[in-house]
């Protein structure tokens, strides 16, 4: 496992569906997730950014992987019990569970590339991206 990791995202997976943010920034929809700040670490800061873009409190966080894209380096984590409702915020306006992220069109080419990884890996796994 690399230890140097600037960021992290959460796959937020419930029987209500995978949870999704539409960013205030770019309008882009991605997995909620966001830059570790210092001194945090990354698990405090799985949890921090979780709550802050959706207003949902995690249960059973788990790492699951790395995902490289040029120099930055993102700890991936697993939750799938959470509590609290959906909150949108100032930094994500919409945030929704969504269930086919395969077919919804929503999901951009990166977030579907990093769920299929995630989904596929049996063991965690490190993926890099140019």
């Amino acid at each position: 496992m690399i230890t140097n990791h600037s960021s992290v995202t959460l796959i937020v997976g419930t029987r209500k569906g995978i949870v999704l943010c539409k960013r205030e920034d770019n309008g882009i929809w991605e997995l909620p997730g966001g830059k570790r700040e210092k001194n945090e670490s990354i698990s405090k800061a799985a949890k921090r950014e979780l709550f802050e873009e959706t207003g949902l409190t995690g249960k059973n966080f788990k790492f699951i992987g790395e995902w490289i894209i040029q120099k930055r380096i993102i700890a991936v984590f697993l939750c799938t019990k959470v509590s609290g409702e959906l909150t949108p915020s100032w930094e994500t306006p919409e945030v929704v569970f969504i269930h086919d992220y395969r077919q919804d069109n929503r999901v951009n080419r990166y977030t579907k590339d990093l769920l299929d990884t995630a989904f596929l890996s049996k063991k965690g796994f490190i993926h890099r991206t140019i």
